[in-house]
């Protein structure tokens, strides 16, 4: 398989210099991840409520799987698991508008804690 990576994971810390990220710290990022990718396909599809789930076609359409791994720096690659191009283009707008919107929430949210601390340092 000779996919370009859609996303690259990185993760860095001292001591990941001399060891891997542990397995459940993996897990729970890439999971997380993926859960970005469902819920944003959810809301596209006007499907997003409390307990909504993806069909198990569905999900198979939208998952990633690691392509490559660089040891050295706890460099993840990730694509599509299945190789149609319209789906691997549909998961790129999902990451896109998923990762967006959290992004957004997060300044949303912690942009007026984080103005008022270092408002008083002027």
């Amino acid at each position: 398989m000779n996919k370009e990576p859609m996303l690259w994971l990185k993760f860095s810390g001292k001591s990941l210099d001399v060891q891997s990220m542990p397995i459940y710290e993996l897990g729970d990022t890439l999971i997380a991840l993926q859960r970005i990718i469902h819920k944003t396909f959810l809301h596209d599809q006007e499907r997003l409520k409390k307990h909504a789930q993806l069909t198990q076609e569905e999900r198979k359409r939208l998952s990633l799987q690691i392509t490559d791994r660089k040891k050295s720096s706890d460099l993840y690659a990730l694509v599509p698991f299945v190789a149609d191009p319209a789906v691997q283009q549909n998961i790129a707008m999902l990451l896109k508008f998923g990762l967006g919107a959290l992004a957004k929430y997060a300044l949303k949210k912690f942009y007026p804690h984080l103005k008022n601390c270092f408002s008083g340092h002027q």
